[in-house]
This record gives structure tokens, C-alpha cells and sequence, in this order.
């Protein structure tokens, strides 16, 4: 894992000239072409440029963590994919002379630029990408799967937009770290693992149309800084990191000190309905909440309630995505449970 911490720190320690008309993107696509560049003796190797890919990888600073996600390989019909307002060695948000975060994009600005180029795309296309999350934790200079220390919360999506439109036509990935805990335990809401090669099926009732996939992330909370963003040029890793011992070992230890105040004995009912999308959320009757509600990836309520409910269940109308539902006993969060809505 010592390799993990050490693109964490080298992330944004690079030259900021950005080359936004390079023809590197092109130039992977290809056959034929290779790249020179080192092994681990000092040698001089050439390796073939098709296993090499522009990435997305975002950062965020607390005052006791540093958090990184990393968004590559991004694939149609395993084609490479094309990352569009991409510039080599750029870094958004980021002031390298005085090494901190500043705000030259807002976060809309940053979740409207974090994609790739237009693609044709139409009903039983597979969409692939890889992503990374870690976080290290700056007391001990060292990766962390425990000790997560952050007052806001992260949270990213990852969805297929039309482009006619601006509709999203699926959702690829959604995540979400809670604010710390008083035990510095994270609290992680994800459909995949921390090292994940997401593929999805687009439906089979989807029209050729054009499209292009789009990175979303969030802060909440009273005083969130900016998310940076690196635009990233690098090695196809996904077949070795999900092979790594050390990665393995990395995503076990997270979820295994994942603490969200899950209860055995949660008293929530909830499941999915269609036609239209609706969340049916209950209680058993010798529940001792008093209240309950569900909140978005963003950490946004979409719905909330005081018990007792008029009806129990009760139906919810929302659009899909994935929701976390949540008991409280006079505001206390005492039980949680996660939902996904297609």
C-alpha cells in the first residue's frame, strides 16, 4: 500500500503547464504508437500507449484528512472513452504556490465540466469505468481505513446523460461518507467496494441517441472547502490494483469498521415500487421513534415524517437513485437503512 499513499501525497505536486490541446487522448486510442519511460531498476522500457488513459482524480482537505477519489478507464463496448474540458497537469481549485485549495470553480461549475466527450450511445451499449476512493490520515501521515476525521459530508455520483435533453438515462455509481462520528469511524453508503470496475448495461428500451457521462460531487455541511480536481495522466491499473493483495486488504478493513448507528433491531420498514418510482417507508407499531425521514446521496431530506404516520407505510414519490432512510428517537439518529430506487 505504500504506492497508494504515495500518489495521495505526489497527486497535485505537478508542473502546472496544462496541455488542453494535447493529442495524448487520441494518440491511446490507437494501435501501434508506445510511450518510453522507466522500470523499477531505472531501465529504460517502451510500453504500448493503449494501457495508458486520461483520468479524473478529486481531492478534499480536512484539517485532520485528505480524501481522494480517482475516475478512469472509462469505456463503450470496450472503446476508450474521451475526457472532455480535460488539460494534462491541470489542477482546479488549487493554488500550488501557496499549497491549498481555492475557488476558481464552484461546484456546479465542477459537477458541468467533470466529463466526458459526446458518444453515441443506445440499448444494450456497456458502459465501464474504474474508480478509487482512500483517505489518509494527517496526524499519522499514513493511508487510513479507519480513522476518518471530517466535519462535512462527501458524496459523488456517477450518471449517463442525454444530451439532447440534459436526462439522465442511468445511473452508474453513487457514494457517500457521512460527517465524522464521535468514534472517527467512517460511515460509507456505496453500492461497490473502495476499488471498483463499475459495468452497467444501458436499458434496452434506450433509443440510439447521443450521450456523454458526467462526474456529480457534493459537500454539505457549515463551512465545506472546495473539491480539487487533477486532470491526470496515467497507467490502466484497474486489472492489478483489484488483483493487489494490499487493496483487497484495504477495502476489508473499511467496511469493517463502517459505524453508520446501525441498529440489529431497526424498526424501519422500507423497500422500492414502481410505476411511478416510490419509496414505501414503515414502522413496526412498538417502535419508539419518534420521527423519521430520507435523505438523498447529497445528504439532502427529500422526506420527512413524525410518528405516528397517517398511513404506515407510506408511499414516497422521488426520482431513482439511492436513499438512506432514517429513524430518530427526538433527533438522535438511532437506525439507518439504505434503499435504491430505479
Amino acid at each position: 500500500m505504500k504506492s497508494m499513499v504515495v500518489l495521495v501525497f505526489l497527486m497535485f505536486a505537478v508542473e502546472m503547464k496544462s496541455q488542453c490541446d494535447s493529442l495524448i487522448q487520441v494518440m491511446t486510442s490507437g494501435s501501434g504508437y508506445s510511450i518510453g519511460t522507466m522500470n523499477q531498476q531505472g531501465n529504460p522500457i517502451t510500453i504500448s500507449a493503449d494501457v495508458f488513459c486520461a483520468q479524473f482524480v478529486f481531492g478534499y482537505e480536512a484539517d485532520s484528512s485528505y480524501t481522494r477519489w480517482a475516475f478512469s478507464e472509462f469505456l463503450l463496448n470496450r472503446k476508450k472513452l474521451f475526457l472532455s474540458n480535460w488539460c494534462m497537469n491541470r489542477a482546479i481549485n488549487y493554488d500550488a504556490e501557496n499549497d491549498q485549495a481555492v475557488a476558481d470553480w464552484t461546484e456546479e461549475e465542477m459537477r458541468e465540466r467533470s466529463t466526458t466527450r459526446i458518444f453515441p450511445v443506445q440499448g444494450n451499449d456497456t458502459i465501464q469505468f474504474y474508480r478509487t476512493l482512500n483517505w489518509v490520515d494527517r496526524l499519522t501521515s499514513s493511508l487510513s481505513f479507519n480513522r476518518y476525521v471530517n466535519s462535512n459530508g462527501l458524496a459523488f455520483s456517477v450518471e449517463l446523460i442525454n444530451t439532447i435533453d440534459r436526462s439522465r438515462i442511468v445511473l452508474l455509481d453513487t457514494f457517500r461518507i457521512e460527517p465524522t462520528t464521535s468514534s472517527k469511524k467512517p460511515c460509507i453508503y456505496s453500492w461497490y467496494p473502495m476499488a471498483s470496475r463499475v459495468r452497467t448495461v444501458v436499458p434496452i428500451s434506450q433509443d440510439s441517441t447521443d450521450a456523454f457521462i458526467r462526474i456529480n460531487v457534493w459537500t454539505s455541511g457549515t463551512s465545506p472547502e472546495p473539491f480539487v480536481r487533477g486532470d491526470v495522466y496515467g497507467g490502466m491499473m484497474s486489472s492489478s490494483d483489484l488483483a493487489s493483495i494490499g487493496w483487497r486488504n484495504y477495502r476489508d478493513s473499511v467496511e469493517a469498521n463502517i459505524e453508520c448507528n446501525n441498529s440489529t433491531s431497526c424498526d424501519l420498514t422500507v423497500s422500492a415500487l414502481s410505476g411511478p418510482s416510490r419509496l414505501s417507508i414503515g414502522y413496526v407499531s412498538s417502535a419508539s421513534l419518534t420521527q423519521v425521514m430520507a435523505c438523498n446521496i447529497y445528504g439532502d431530506v427529500v422526506w420527512s415524517s413524525f410518528l405516528p404516520m397517517g398511513l404506515n407505510p407510506t408511499n414516497v414519490s422521488t426520482v431513482s437513485g439511492l436513499y438512506i432512510v432514517l429513524g430518530l428517537i427526538n433527533g438522535q439518529v438511532v437506525c439507518t437503512k439504505k434503499i435504491f430506487l430505479p
